[in-house]
């Protein structure tokens, strides 16, 4: 076959290659910090204080409230939508016409 068409890539004879490929490289080194911008938790603001005549008054509805939301509505919207993103996901698998 190489005599018939010796340009072939079957009968291609190949060289060596170069012992330097032209990039310079160099080591450095970086520091990762994490950012936490959704803590685990979840962060209550503070109460917002307000002052009348001289006297401040503190709006105590973020620590009544916040306590309500992060045990209780929070879990229910990650169930809710875990339950939602699955049936997305199975509704790739149904059968379509």
């Amino acid at each position: 076959m190489c005599k018939l068409f010796p340009n072939v890539l079957a009968c291609a004879t190949f060289g060596n290659a170069p012992t330097s490929d032209g990039i310079n490289r160099t080591t450095r080194s970086a520091l990762y910090t994490p950012e936490y911008v959704m803590a685990g938790t979840g962060a209550c603001p503070v109460d917002p204080t307000v002052t009348v005549g001289g006297q401040a008054i503190s709006l105590g509805f973020f620590s009544k409230t916040c306590g309500y939301l992060v045990d209780y509505v929070r879990p229910m919207a990650i169930v809710l939508a875990s339950f939602f993103a699955l049936m997305i996901g199975i509704g790739g698998f149904k059968g379509g016409d």
